[in-house]
């Protein structure tokens, strides 16, 4: 997915959090953990590209680190088997706006589909 995004005609900035990553996609920058992002920023998006069992505790650190940076955020899950609700509860606000993906895997390669959904908040 990143790849795609970096390749678009006009490329977004990614900040990405990987604990092994070597070489961040286009201008994104790699952080290896919540702790070491910049207290000041402020996404428009999450996405959540993590294993599900995972996906909880990192918005509640993600929430606590930035604290009202994340107000406006949108959380974008590219995980099966968690809902929008418990997505922005974790999050610290229930109202969040959520989008559920699950890309197919050809989209793996550029030659896939990817179904999407929309909370109603």
């Amino acid at each position: 997915m990143a790849k795609g995004w970096v390749d678009a005609k006009h490329p977004p900035r990614l900040i990405i959090i990987d604990r092994k990553l070597q070489n961040a996609p286009g201008n994104s920058v790699i952080y290896r953990q919540v702790s070491d992002l910049p207290k000041d920023t402020r996404p428009d998006f999450v996405v959540l590209a993590i294993k599900p069992a995972a996906s909880e505790a990192m918005l509640r650190e993600l929430s606590q680190h930035l604290g009202s940076n994340l107000e406006n955020s949108a959380l974008l899950s590219v995980m099966a088997g968690k809902n929008c609700a418990t997505l922005a509860k974790a999050s610290g606000r229930d109202d969040r706006a959520v989008i559920r993906t699950m890309p197919n895997t050809p989209a793996s390669v550029g030659a896939g589909a990817t179904g999407i959904y929309f909370s109603p908040k």
